[in-house]
């Protein structure tokens, strides 16, 4: 079972992140409605369709210029402006819902807790251990440059990037997997990906015991 120092420091982590996700898509709902200063009550009880994730994450192929997709004649450049304009002025809305977020909207400590000593204590993509990394870092078989802050345990990645941080659509993931997947590949894409991935670790790790014989 993983340290509860470890759970809390990813707990914090992701919902900084998750919290982020949250204001965000709930602000291009009513920027793309031409709504520039939603209240705050209806960012709250705002329901977040599943379509709304995919025309949101659709934006991020536009460039500035471009039409916000089936907006009211919203540009990119337009919805960044709404949003730099929202959170300069609008400070104590977003305390509020930072608050609301964290007490209504997110995993407990306690079931993110239960999650996450209950995933299996591999990489999802690559299956690679803790243990096997910790057995090649000590015999430098391990190169990323970043080791000091990231690799040594495994992350939590959402499955869909876009979704929100929840049972279901959470699982854990290495550093290398976790970098490279970003926000580009689906689950079962990047899996054929980390199929190599594993093949080289495997090598490595095989590597590792002819040289202790």
């Amino acid at each position: 079972m993983t340290s509860q120092d470890t759970i809390l420091k990813r707990y914090n982590s992701i919902r900084k992140r998750a919290f982020n996700n949250y204001i965000e898509i709930r602000l291009f709902y009513f920027f793309q409605h031409a709504i520039a200063n939603p209240e705050v009550n209806d960012i709250k009880q705002l329901i977040i369709e599943p379509g709304l994730y995919d025309l949101y994450a659709s934006c991020y192929q536009l460039i500035s210029v471009e039409k916000v997709p089936e907006g009211q004649s919203l540009t990119i450049g337009e919805l960044d402006k709404l949003y730099t304009n929202w959170y300069n002025n609008h400070p104590p809305e977003l305390q509020s819902l930072r608050q609301h977020f964290e007490n209504n909207c997110f995993l407990s400590i306690e079931k993110f807790s239960e999650i996450y000593n209950n995933i299996e204590r591999k990489c999802h993509y690559c299956n690679i251990t803790e243990a096997e990394i910790d057995l090649l870092r000590s015999h430098k078989k391990i190169k990323t440059k970043r080791f000091i802050t990231r690799g040594k345990t495994l992350e939590v990645d959402r499955i869909n990037p876009f979704q929100p941080y929840e049972e279901g659509n959470l699982v854990l993931c290495c550093y290398w997997c976790n970098n490279a997947k970003t926000d580009e590949f689906s689950e079962e894409e990047f899996k054929k990906i980390g199929k190599v991935m594993e093949e080289i670790w495997n090598e490595r790790l095989r590597n590792e015991e002819a040289d202790q014989k």
